[in-house]
């Protein structure tokens, strides 16, 4: 009888277990094992939770490039982007944002190192010292927002 771990654990368990981790759990669990993807990808893009925009960006462009996870995407709340400081005074931390994804691969912008850096316990691309006016701001670009609508077909 083979030795119990994760990968002998039959999928309704699995499913069972993934349906109550965080998203953080959930995206570190797919990037462990390839086998446990498309088993906790309905749980990770059901109601997806964005650190910034830069981490909407790379959602955005997933979505718009693979129907498959974009039809698991049912509920999108994107008014969590500004982080309350311990004072109550509302105070950005620089992060990298959308702009940094856009031209991550562009010229002077994408040039810098990539850096990333810890942020809410977890890793984060640190902001482009090209894109210095725009780290506090916590803005998505119009055309970004209608290409996940368009592409998320089963939003409520």
């Amino acid at each position: 009888m083979p030795r119990p771990n994760m990968v002998n654990i039959p999928p309704e368990v699995l499913h069972l277990i993934f349906q109550h981790l965080p998203q953080q759990s959930l995206h570190a669990i797919m990037i462990t094992n390839s086998n446990f993807v498309e088993l906790a990808a309905p749980y990770l893009y059901k109601e997806p939770i964005f650190a910034s925009t830069y981490r909407y960006a790379q959602f955005a462009w997933t979505v718009r490039h693979n129907k498959h996870y974009a039809d698991l995407v049912r509920i999108l709340d994107l008014s969590k982007f500004v982080s309350e400081e311990p004072d109550g005074i509302k105070e950005p931390e620089p992060i990298a944002g959308w702009r940094e994804f856009k031209y991550r691969n562009q010229g002077i912008y994408g040039a810098h190192q990539i850096v990333f850096t810890e942020s809410n316990g977890s890793t984060h691309p640190a902001p482009s010292p090209f894109l210095k006016s725009f780290h506090q701001t916590r803005d998505i670009p119009v055309g970004g927002l209608c290409q996940v609508l368009v592409a998320c077909k089963k939003l409520k």
